[in-house]
């Protein structure tokens, strides 16, 4: 089954949403914007980040899985030569079942919302990601992006 994606994006503070559009799409939407003369605009002003885009979709079952990148511009190291570098957030739902004493009066199922977070990527890891959420590979996003801003990749 081929999910379609739910985008909404800003740039230069105006916002614009599109929604029911295909991966290609997306990636079209992300191909359009001229990040490196974003990035000199952040340069330039007092701006720590740049443009922004959330995709979101949801699965069969109902839970929801969202993806948000944005251009992210280091105030403390400012620079025209400074590499393109984003902020990343991995925002989805899991359904967790506990067992009601010890299994004995059956079952029940929560939704959790889960979240990971990363600042200062670089173009190349952003695409990566960005490829794994619209072809649905949850596994690489959870193994390989750092949660809550902590140090430690999760194994």
């Amino acid at each position: 089954m081929i999910n379609k994606f739910d985008v909404y994006f800003e740039k230069n503070d105006i916002s614009q949403e599109r929604n029911n559009i295909y991966a290609s799409d997306v990636l079209d939407i992300f191909n359009s914007i001229d990040w490196l003369k974003e990035q000199k605009e952040c340069i330039k002003s007092e701006e720590e980040f740049g443009s922004f885009i959330s995709i979101v979709y949801k699965d069969t079952a109902g839970l929801e899985y969202s993806f948000e990148l944005e251009l992210f511009v280091d105030d403390n190291n400012k620079r025209e030569e400074m590499p393109l570098n984003f902020s990343l957030s991995y925002l989805y739902q899991e359904t967790e079942i506990h067992k009601i004493l010890f299994g004995l009066l059956g079952e029940r199922s929560e939704i959790k919302n889960k979240n990971i977070f990363m600042d200062d990527q670089n173009m190349d890891f952003t695409m990566k990601c960005l490829n794994a959420f619209l072809k649905h590979n949850h596994e690489f996003l959870k193994n390989n992006m750092y949660e809550n801003f902590s140090s430690d990749l999760k194994e």
